[in-house]
């Protein structure tokens, strides 16, 4: 049965998210934490196992499987129904491509969180490599078309959310990615980035004041990652 759970909990979200988020905030101390949306509750579920208080909240709240942990149903597009400053830690996976307004939610995990409280954001990475050539050639990132088109309303960028955290006082301290998907057509892709290299240092380094974006632009987070996972602390 554990098998199986752990199995069902991975369908959640893209393979190896939700152990990367278990890592990322296993390092920290024990707190109440808000899993927003929290889909089936597998997630919470290993958090608690670990120590945390975490609370639920997703539009669809039947197929919640957890009874033992407190879930409510909320739309994530509207503001939270909690107070200010009440959560140390609130994760958001794969969720954030799914709402229209990505300032608004960023804002409202902000407001829920303690001063020092962390933010953990998770999402499809349009800006890997093979979604930039996918884009060159068609015209969609990856992620947008076909089934995803239907799910994946508001695709963000790894560009816009660092912007976004950084302009609601939510400083970077992580960005890792699930897996690494590059494979054989790492080489291909590299090679590509090298010939490019030299244009990207000079039409954006030199513009970009943003220093998260500037570390990661070429990093293989970015590159190569399928989903990013974001990491930011309330200053």
């Amino acid at each position: 049965m554990a098998g199986n759970r752990r199995s069902m909990m991975l369908c959640e979200s893209a393979e190896g998210v939700h152990e990367k988020v278990i890592v990322l905030i296993k390092e920290e101390k024990r707190g109440r934490i808000l899993d927003a949306p929290s889909g089936a509750g597998y997630l919470s579920n290993e958090l608690k196992s670990i120590g945390f208080n975490p609370v639920c909240i997703d539009l669809d709240v039947e197929k919640f499987e957890f009874p033992d942990i407190e879930h409510t149903q909320a739309d994530l597009n509207r503001d939270l129904p909690y107070e200010d400053g009440i959560f140390d830690y609130a994760v958001c996976v794969e969720g954030i491509e799914h709402i229209e307004d990505h300032f608004h939610l960023i804002r409202e995990f902000k407001r829920v969180l303690k001063k020092g409280g962390k933010l953990i954001i998770t999402t499809p990475n349009i800006l890997n490599m093979f979604s930039r050539l996918r884009y060159l050639l068609i015209g969609y990132y990856a992620f947008s078309g076909g089934y995803y088109a239907k799910t994946h309303i508001n695709l963000i960028s790894f560009t816009k959310m660092i912007s976004i955290l950084d302009k609601e006082g939510l400083r970077i301290e992580k960005v890792t990615y699930n897996r690494n998907i590059a494979c054989a057509k790492g080489v291909i892709a590299g090679a590509i980035l090298w010939l490019l290299t030299p244009f990207i240092y000079a039409a954006t380094f030199l513009k970009v004041k943003n220093s998260a974006i500037r570390q990661y632009l070429l990093s293989k987070e970015l590159l190569f990652g399928e989903c990013l996972i974001v990491k930011a602390v309330k200053s």
